[in-house]
């Protein structure tokens, strides 16, 4: 059955779309395109959202070509989305990319956790429109589970941080196979928390 405006309050859809929390605005272009878009693919963050866009442009596939618009949801909660959409919603198809947040610590190559309890609410939002699909911890761990994804991943960290990606990457190099998407992982967020207290 189409959507009808007379089946949803729209007052909840514009606080949804708009605001992150009373008096501090989403940015525009995500709630604009929220509205016009025939599919969409939500994301967490910028990171996800360069990503999936090279991706489909190293695919040849032309995203604004299938009216498929990317959207960022900028650390907030998908529940600030979600409802929105669905069998009971917005009959738009939706795919949600998420982590999995698996509290089980880290996983191996080839190895699936238990998804976290938010995983699983985004789960419980799933219908025949909305499809969500999870990284087994987190979007950069899944990347360093990869031999090629991992080198990329060094590569770039030595363009910010020669000493500390030197020192990384030796790391990586004498862990087992099961162990440097770990290593490289944590050795990443000691990087970006070395980063963080430099710049303060």
């Amino acid at each position: 059955m189409p959507w009808r405006p007379a089946s949803f309050d729209f007052a909840r859809i514009m606080n949804a779309l708009c605001y992150r929390k009373p008096g501090e605005l989403i940015p525009e272009r995500n709630s604009c395109r929220v509205f016009f878009a025939r599919r969409i693919v939500f994301v967490e963050g910028a990171a996800e959202l360069f990503l999936f866009e090279a991706l489909a442009s190293r695919l040849k596939y032309e995203l604004s070509k299938h009216a498929v618009s990317v959207i960022s949801a900028d650390c907030l909660s998908f529940d600030a989305f979600l409802p929105l959409f669905g069998e009971k919603g917005l009959q738009v198809p939706v795919v949600v990319l998420t982590d999995g947040d698996s509290a089980g610590g880290y996983p191996k190559p080839g190895e699936s956790l238990e998804i976290s309890d938010a995983a699983k609410g985004i789960t419980a939002l799933a219908d025949k429109f909305v499809r969500p699909f999870f990284a087994e911890k987190t979007f950069e761990y899944d990347l360093a589970m990869d031999a090629l994804s991992r080198n990329t991943m060094l590569t770039a960290l030595a363009g910010l941080h020669p000493v500390i990606s030197k020192e990384l990457a030796k790391e990586v190099k004498s862990a087992s196979e099961e162990e440097r998407a770990m290593v490289l992982f944590k050795g990443s967020l000691r990087a970006h928390r070395h980063y963080r207290s430099c710049s303060n």
